[in-house]
């Protein structure tokens, strides 16, 4: 079964903010997790994992590849072995590309969010469940900002009194970096013999105080230390695979970075940080379809310029040359967005452009 996926068997997507249960969280689709493992049991290629078959069709490395390697000596009936928990939306920002659907600080801007963007709103509706962590081999917390976040705590609490959990179990956590060495999250962390942080980042410097507001560039700096001393420093994206405590860094494409996103490459590739690369589709008005034309050039005329260190980040311009199509709508809406932002926000979205 060439187009096997094992995710949907092997792992559990836990969403307690929409209640959603799917294969997995890129999964684009509509399909019940049911009917999914089922056309994958008979070879098909369901219509929601459109991403993964895009990047293979480019040559490039899919989640579903990633997962199956990885899994590759488990059979489909070995139980849930990995977990992806959305415990809450806690958060101690309000990125300009985030919402108050996926995080509380956006609450003080929700006029703004709900005048110009139709996504629904929801609260936490049920209490997490209690799982089955014992032989899991993996757990991946997203937020809101999971460093803030009580449920995370308590699971992490729960796994900490478990040898299994502490020497087998990979804590996987995606973070904005904003902390300090008393959080105590990250006391806790501290215990488990294998981690793995990726820290969210979208621009150098005031870029990413702009795009991450109201985040301070010296204050994330000190988290990306605390976080990256706790790591084994790796230098590839093979020391990320094969080392007990990984750092890496993840970076949200989108028509509020495309232009800046080199000068983020070159601070990685200076302090030798390994970084990858995804990009927004919702809220669509963010996506680089609200970009005009000559900024697009902009774009390719930097990027045959750039000496990449990493080749997968080629796919940038590849997903740029499939998808884009200008959008004048999409532009004006993006333009009066941003600026009901900035008067709210006192910030200039012009630097973003220059």
């Amino acid at each position: 079964m060439n187009n096997l996926c094992k995710m949907p068997f092997l792992h559990k997507y836990v969403n307690v903010i929409d209640n959603s249960e799917k294969p997995c969280c890129i999964f684009q689709g509509k399909e019940p997790l049911l009917k999914v493992r089922e056309s994958f049991l008979n070879n098909e290629k369901p219509e929601g994992c459109s991403e993964c078959w895009r990047r293979e069709d480019n040559n490039i490395l899919s989640k579903r590849q990633y997962f199956n390697k990885r899994f590759e000596n488990h059979d489909l009936n070995s139980g849930i072995k990995t977990f992806d928990l959305r415990l809450g939306k806690t958060c101690n920002l309000k990125c300009v590309m985030c919402g108050p659907h996926l995080s509380s600080k956006w609450q003080e801007d929700i006029d703004i969010f709900k005048k110009y963007i139709n996504t629904k709103i929801d609260n936490p509706k049920q209490e997490l469940i209690d799982l089955n962590f014992n032989d899991c081999l993996e757990i991946y917390f997203a937020g809101g900002e999971p460093f803030y976040m009580n449920e995370v705590y308590t699971c992490l609490k729960k796994m900490s009194f478990n040898q299994f959990n502490l020497q087998n179990t990979k804590i996987r956590i995606n973070t904005n970096a904003i902390i300090n060495s008393n959080n105590k999250i990250l006391k806790i962390l501290r215990k488990f013999n294998k981690i793995e942080i990726t820290v969210s980042v979208e621009g150098y410097d005031k870029v990413n105080e702009y795009i991450r507001y109201p985040s301070n560039w010296n204050e994330f700096l000190d988290g990306v230390k605390l976080l990256y001393d706790m790591s084994d420093r790796p230098k590839t994206i093979d020391e990320i695979f094969n080392c007990d405590k990984s750092f890496a860094f993840n970076i949200t494409v989108s028509s509020l970075n495309l232009l800046k996103v080199f000068d983020l490459f070159d601070w990685c590739d200076r302090n030798n940080y390994v970084y990858v690369a995804n990009f927004v589709e919702e809220p669509r008005l963010l996506n680089i379809n609200s970009l005009q034309p000559k900024i697009i050039d902009k774009f390719y005329k930097k990027h045959e310029e750039f000496k990449y260190r990493f080749n997968h980040l080629n796919d940038i311009a590849q997903y740029v040359n499939d998808n884009y199509k200008y959008d004048e709508n999409l532009n004006k809406q993006m333009e009066s967005y941003l600026l009901a932002l900035d008067i709210k926000r006192n910030t200039d979205r012009n630097i973003l452009y220059e």
